[in-house]
């Protein structure tokens, strides 16, 4: 992510890259287990949020493109087509695949083919590019809605003051209503209207 790797890490993506192209996948577990550590360890130095993932098996764009041919013919013969005849009034939508806007219906079907998501799988994601691209506006308030805050340092990274509604471990219902009255509170003197009953109805259906 543009901004993570600055200062003394500046040098590790692309030697890190490196490292794993050079190395076969049965040996470069241990030098690349070395340099992560050295990274980590900078980087916390550098008094950056930092910690390695656990988990069982990681690809890298190297590796996910040998895949690529038939991860497009199994996403072709699903025949995803987009659900919705238009776009919402007013609602706009920024890829992370792309890093720009969805113009219009032309670009939301183009994004449900399967190269989009092809692309989604082996190329880097441009999240603080979306970000970026979200922050030029115009809003009023920026709502991150997730189900656990992993990305309120991202993208704290990028715009530097969000709110992290939905956290992992409390009450999803209660976190969103909390925000809810936050938004009240804070746009209660201006034309801006909370619904708080089509809340209520939207949480009957789904609980009903």
């Amino acid at each position: 992510m543009p901004g993570i790797f600055n200062g003394q890490c500046a040098q590790w993506p692309a030697m890190g890259s490196q490292l794993l192209k050079r190395l076969p996948a049965a040996e470069f577990s241990q030098p690349l287990y070395n340099a992560i550590q050295i990274i980590l360890q900078i980087m916390q130095d550098e008094g950056k949020l930092a910690r390695p993932l656990k988990v069982d098996r990681a690809y890298h764009p190297h590796h996910i493109h040998t895949y690529t041919p038939t991860h497009v013919d199994a996403l072709q013969a699903c025949q995803i087509r987009n659900p919705k005849p238009t776009l919402s009034q007013g609602t706009k939508q920024i890829s992370s695949v792309t890093g720009r806007l969805i113009e219009n219906l032309a670009g939301f079907n183009e994004a449900l083919e399967s190269r989009y998501w092809d692309d989604n799988m082996a190329q880097s994601v441009l999240f603080s590019q979306a970000v970026e691209h979200a922050m030029m506006g115009p809003f009023m308030a920026i709502i991150e809605v997730g189900p656990h805050p992993a990305l309120r340092s991202p993208v704290l990274e990028t715009i530097r003051s969000v709110p992290a509604n939905v956290a992992e471990g409390n009450d999803d219902v209660l976190s969103v209503s909390k925000m809810l009255g936050s938004l009240w509170e804070l746009f209660e003197s201006r034309a801006f209207q909370v619904h708080f009953m089509r809340f209520d109805e939207m949480m009957g259906d789904a609980s009903g």
